[in-house]
């Protein structure tokens, strides 16, 4: 565990289960829209062919669900560590160094589903 971070102002925080919490939620959803990309085109492709006079809006759909795509990465990406309270996945609040799949934080080494202060992280439902 690292000790020369910095914590950010009203850090750790009282919430750490309801941070991991709100984390685990926003994964879900990611993970929901990435898996629903290619159906989802399917099935619009499907009723622009069949119906092309009520279904030509086709490419403002697609645009519209890349849009939420991405505003579920970002929201996703800057989740903040419970300790530190900078970037869980990144070494600066810029995005340098940023890790997806990290496992702890880059900055204070909290490991991922842990709360300040315990030695076991929570299980994830």
């Amino acid at each position: 565990m690292r000790t020369d971070y910095r914590s950010k102002p009203g850090y750790p925080v009282t919430d750490c289960p309801g941070a991991w919490e709100q984390h685990r939620k926003n994964q879900h959803v990611l993970i929901a829209l990435y898996a629903g990309i290619i159906p989802f085109f399917f099935l619009v492709a499907g009723l622009l062919t069949k119906y092309p006079r009520i279904f030509h809006r086709f490419p403002y759909v697609m645009v519209i669900y890349m849009v939420c795509v991405w505003l579920a990465s970002v929201r996703f990406s800057r989740f903040r560590c419970p300790r530190c309270g900078n970037r869980f996945d990144a070494v600066t609040s810029f995005g340098f160094g940023h890790n997806t799949f990290a496992k702890k934080c880059r900055n204070c080494g909290l490991r991922k589903w842990q709360c300040p202060g315990e030695n076991n992280p929570i299980e994830p439902s």
